[in-house]
């Protein structure tokens, strides 16, 4: 039902400019035609009045004449009335009356009588009384006619009567009403004819206008590529022009402005800070997938919803102090979502009032963790530091105060110095290498390096070390592994460290295996198993990190620093290789290291 109004109003014929322009060309030809027609039939009626007028005048004329004539100084009026009836013969269609100077009627007869023409009314007579002149009954009606009146004078030139002629204004009214219906008539022509033209005239300036309309309705649909045909150079082709200009700048614009809001959409979805974006009443407008992720949000459902429902309450409410104040609160440290954030609100103001703000949040996460690692980091090398010096410090006393005497003992303080000394010696080894690798290359001489070799070669240098720990080492390798392209005193260090590693976890009794075997795609598996203590899961993923121990009180017991396994690490990453382990308590550890083969000019090929 209220699609019917539009659609009537669309469908109308005078909805239209078309319709408009067709209905004023046929009403201002009606109104021409009837304009002309009045003129014309009056001016019609009037000439043909006036010819008659003349007529009668001259008709009256001449009688009068012969009446002035036949008078004496006493008027007799018998030769008058013979005039009259010898003239009234000779006009057929004409009445003649003749009055005395009482304006009595004097002839026809049958007027004397008191039998008055049926054509004599009160306006006629008052028409004689006047003097004389033209008089017309009711148009078309029987009793029109056309009067004259004239004076009749005797020969002493005095007034004795008049002489009244008159003639039937019918035909007059006849004719005039058989010429209006044919102006009638070609009025309908004109009208017929004038609707087409004017049709054909309103198409012409329609059509392009409606063209436009379609296309400014395809333009608010989104489409720009359509063009319009400029078919003249009046003002409709000059529109049409202007149009596709339009339509061509309006597409560029907005080419430029989807190019913008890709390129910020991708610089909003790619930043590394969270950016949310409210309205005055706290509702989300914007969020990036780095703010969704902050907050542990999903970025679309998000949208819409109030600040207090997906940010921290602390933050909520300095949120609700930047809009409702207007200023830029200090920044703000809250927690969501396993993440430390620090954020930033702007408030949105225009001249009037606060139409919004945006919060930037700062994951300060990593920060924190760096900070804690330093401070454990410079924890773990002090302890690890003032151990051996303090060690060395009461020793060094008691061989000072009581120890030089007994050379027995002595010896035996000297040796305990000599090895502390050495543990704090590869300490202090340790962390310069690891600086170095953090601001230097770590690969000085890379050649080619066969892993098979490289294992016998290390498992040879520790067979001492694990006999006397009653550990059996066996080395096992395929007939084919393959080169590496390495620093091979960098490679020996990896896996000395994991043999090391596996031989002082592993107790009496215990084995320890090293395999190399071919790595698909392209490249070299060495893995160093053994049947130890095993690692706990929660402790696997960060056996890696420096300083990071297991069990911090039985690792230094066996001398470890905790930064073996960080060396090997970046050594073999350096190398364009990984590194991961593998353990389950109880069930002993498996660390797998895989490096890319070297290519036929010796560089190495990338690991998948």
């Amino acid at each position: 039902m209220r699609m019917a109004g539009p659609r009537k109003r669309r469908f109308a014929p005078l909805a239209g400019i078309q319709g408009k322009m067709v209905a004023v060309f046929l009403l201002l030809t009606l109104l021409s035609m009837q304009i002309i027609g009045l003129g014309l039939l009056g001016r019609l009626r009037q000439f043909q009045i006036r010819a008659d007028e003349q007529s009668l005048r001259t008709i009256a004329a001449g009688m009068v004449e012969a009446a002035h004539g036949l008078l004496g100084p006493t008027p007799g009026w018998s030769p008058v009335f013979s005039l009259l009836d010898n003239r009234a013969q000779q006009l057929p269609g004409y009445e003649v009356l003749l009055l005395d100077a009482r304006r009595r009627v004097l002839w026809p007869p049958q007027a004397v009588k008191g039998q008055a023409p049926f054509h004599l009314s009160a306006l006629g007579l008052s028409a004689v009384r006047r003097g004389g002149g033209t008089v017309c009954a009711a148009p078309a009606s029987p009793a029109a006619r056309v009067w004259c009146a004239q004076p009749v004078l005797d020969q002493a030139n005095r007034l004795v009567g008049y002489l009244l002629v008159s003639k039937s204004a019918v035909e007059i009214y006849k004719a005039i009403a058989e010429i209006q219906r044919i102006l009638l008539g070609w009025t309908l022509v004109a009208l017929i004819v004038s609707g087409v033209l004017s049709w054909v005239l309103a198409r012409t300036l329609t059509g392009p206008i409606e063209a436009l309309t379609r296309r400014a309705r395809e333009m608010a649909s989104g489409d720009f590529t359509g063009r319009m045909p400029v078919q003249s150079l009046d003002e409709v082709g000059q529109l049409a022009t202007v149009f596709n200009h339009l339509a061509k700048r309006l597409q560029l614009t907005l080419d430029e402005i989807r190019s913008e809001q890709r390129r910020a959409a991708a610089i909003l979805d790619n930043m590394t800070d969270g950016i949310l974006a409210l309205d005055a009443q706290g509702r989300v407008l914007l969020c990036n997938p780095r703010a969704a992720d902050m907050l542990g949000l999903d970025a679309a459902n998000a949208l819409g919803q109030a600040a207090a429902a997906v940010v921290p309450a602390e933050l909520a409410t300095t949120l609700a102090s930047a809009v409702t104040e207007g200023n830029t609160p200090p920044p703000v440290t809250v927690r969501a979502a396993a993440h430390a954030l620090q954020a930033h609100v702007a408030p949105l103001t225009d001249a009037a009032s606060v139409r919004g703000s945006v919060v930037v949040l700062q994951d300060v996460t990593a920060r924190e963790q760096l900070e804690h690692m330093r401070k454990e980091f410079v924890a773990n090398v002090s302890h690890e530091l003032r151990t051996p010096v303090t060690t060395i410090k009461l020793y060094a006393e008691s061989l000072l105060e009581w120890g030089l005497d007994e050379p027995e003992s002595a010896r035996s303080k000297i040796e305990v110095i000599a090895a502390e000394t050495d543990r704090m010696a590869g300490l202090i080894h340790d962390l310069l290498l690891l600086s170095q690798m953090d601001h230097r290359p770590v690969l000085r001489d890379r050649q080619p390096v066969d892993m098979a070799d490289l294992c016998r070669t290390v498992a040879a240098n520790l067979a001492e070390r694990s006999h006397h720990k009653g550990v059996a080492l066996e080395v096992r390798s395929a007939a084919a592994v393959g080169r590496v392209s390495g620093d091979r005193d960098r490679l020996v260090q990896v896996l000395t460290n994991l043999v090391i590693n596996a031989i002082d976890f592993t107790p009496p009794g215990g084995s320890v295996t090293v395999a190399a075997t071919p790595a698909e795609p392209g490249g070299v598996l060495v893995q160093v198993a053994d049947t130890g203590v095993g690692i706990d899961p929660e402790d696997l993923p960060r056996i890696f990190d420096r300083f990071y121990r297991v069990d911090p009180s039985r690792n230094r017991a066996l001398g470890g620093s905790g930064l073996g396994l960080a060396i090997a690490r970046e050594i073999v990453e350096a190398h364009g290789g990984r590194i991961w382990a593998e353990s389950r308590p109880g069930a002993g550890t498996q660390v797998s290291v895989v490096l890319p083969l070297a290519s036929e000019d010796g560089e190495a090929t990338t690991v998948g």
